[in-house]
């Protein structure tokens, strides 16, 4: 019963893990970031690959600053931008 019970929630979770985030996650330090927010771009091992984005003139996540992208820690990531405010496909940004 408790290993059905643990299987169920790794499956529930997927493979992001508790916690998680994935590749297209918006990520800030606020709930309300206005237009100005980290984009997850790629997931390798214990890092994530970030990067700034800014919204559109129609308020949409798309334009990420080039030269802002840094692998972090992901414990730093999930320490430091607690909330998820949006998600997008990673490859219709546009770079800047």
């Amino acid at each position: 019963m408790v290993l059905t019970l643990l299987v169920l929630a790794v499956l529930a979770t997927g493979c992001m893990g508790l916690g998680g985030y994935q590749v297209g996650d918006i990520v800030s330090t606020s709930d309300k970031p206005g237009n100005a927010a980290y984009v997850i771009l790629a997931d390798q091992g214990d890092q994530y690959l970030k990067a700034y984005i800014l919204t559109d003139d129609l308020g949409r996540w798309r334009l990420v600053h080039e030269s802002s992208k840094k692998w972090e820690d992901k414990d730093e990531i999930h320490r430091y931008y607690d909330h998820k405010v949006g998600h997008v496909d990673v490859g219709d940004l546009w770079a800047f």
